[in-house]
């Protein structure tokens, strides 16, 4: 029974490894594609800049991504750093959660009126997945990077990040839809789930944008159905 466990872990592993290296040469490309990106022209790509900018005016605006590239956390930052006084709560909203989500901590998600939030994780967070190790499969986020705050995104990024536990080398964060998550993504994903109800609840509004409610991502769809019934 273990060797089939380990096996079926091993499987998990290699697929995540096969997809954080497409999104990423996605991402890159995109960015390469929209901007002419180079060292001299630190910009996000034009339609995530624009909605980063049209969130920041409009604080009661939720956005939930399903995909797990960077470019909106970016488009978030740069339009920040671009333009005096804009604030973007959805983002700052995002960071708080993480930063508790990251420690073990629970949220008072009612409190929540308004939100960023990533459902299958990020090219910026990551996991282990080593099975023997008691973190196994538990996101984590690059400590140096978050002790002074948001890490500084960018197209390109290091993925030479080993498990703080065990010291295997971690792979990016990314959690698959429907029923195949591990035990250690449950807390993340169910904080996430929580928050992106809550927010989807109270809107009055919903604007779903390339996503196509396929059969097999169940908990979206019991996500979506649970919120509008409240």
């Amino acid at each position: 029974m273990k060797k089939k466990a380990r096996d079926a872990a091993q499987i998990l592993t290699d697929l995540t490894k096969t997809v954080a290296v497409a999104v990423s040469l996605g991402q890159s490309q995109l960015w390469l594609n929209e901007t002419g990106f180079n060292s001299n022209n630190p910009e996000p790509p034009h339609n995530y800049g624009r909605l980063a900018v049209l969130s920041a005016i409009n604080p009661s605006w939720s956005i939930i991504p399903m995909n797990y590239d960077c470019l909106l956390d970016w488009s978030f930052q740069m339009a920040e750093a671009s333009v005096k006084g804009l604030e973007s709560v959805q983002c700052k909203t995002w960071l708080n959660i993480l930063n508790s989500t990251m420690k073990g901590n629970s949220i008072e998600v009612t409190k929540i009126k308004s939100a960023y939030v990533k459902l299958h994780g990020s090219l910026y967070l990551y996991s282990c997945h080593n099975f023997d190790c008691t973190h196994y499969l538990r996101p984590f986020a690059k400590k140096n990077e978050w002790e002074n705050g948001a890490p500084t995104y960018f197209s390109l990024k290091n993925s030479n990040e080993s498990c703080p536990v065990c010291n295997y080398p971690a792979l990016d964060l990314i959690i698959p839809p429907g029923r195949n998550k591990g035990n250690g993504e449950g807390f993340f994903y169910k904080t996430m789930n929580q928050v992106s109800k809550q927010v989807l609840s109270i809107s009055d509004c919903w604007v779903i944008l390339g996503y196509s409610c396929p059969e097999y991502d169940e908990d979206v769809l019991n996500m979506f159905k649970s919120a509008a019934a409240i």
